[in-house]
């Protein structure tokens, strides 16, 4: 029954969440140090051109390698409208591994995840600030080689 109750509120969820299919608005990516993501290390991604009125949905791109020795991953995760001065701050979590111990992600050795962040709606042309790291309680996390974020204009609006 638990299970059941778990997959009507995702598929809830995803009915009712806005579609991001409308069209790329813009993309960034940085590449994470081979020797590991420090906590101390913030990733700062910058986008553009942001429409009055239309309403965009970032989603976090992380790709990650089975040498991630952790079974989840969570981000502080910080987007910034400059000239609407609308700051939305938030905590993502990914699952990278199943309880058996296979990675989630699509992929052969980089497995790719995909966390879709809050959906904002700029009241005047702007850019978008996004800034992220992680808060795991181990400092250095291997594994992880690069995180992208795509933004999307929101199909219909809200």
């Amino acid at each position: 029954m638990r299970h059941i109750c778990t997959a009507l509120s995702v598929l809830l969820f995803l009915t009712l969440m806005p579609s991001c299919t409308d069209g790329m608005a813009g993309f960034d990516s940085r590449q994470v140090d081979i020797d590991g993501w420090q906590r101390a290390d913030t990733l700062t991604f910058h986008l553009t051109d942001l429409q009055k009125g239309s309403s965009y949905c970032a989603e976090l791109d992380i790709r990650i390698t089975d040498a991630y020795p952790l079974m989840t991953l969570a981000l502080a995760v910080k987007q910034t409208l400059h000239a609407n001065r609308k700051t939305v701050v938030d905590t993502v979590f990914l699952q990278v591994y199943d309880d058996v111990g296979r990675m989630l992600g699509k992929g052969l050795t980089r497995k790719a995840y995909s966390l879709p962040l809050t959906t904002l709606t700029p009241t005047v042309d702007d850019s978008l600030t996004i800034t992220l790291h992680h808060i795991m309680m181990q400092d250095t996390l291997p594994g992880i080689t690069d995180i992208g974020v795509r933004l999307k204009r929101v199909k219909g609006g809200i």
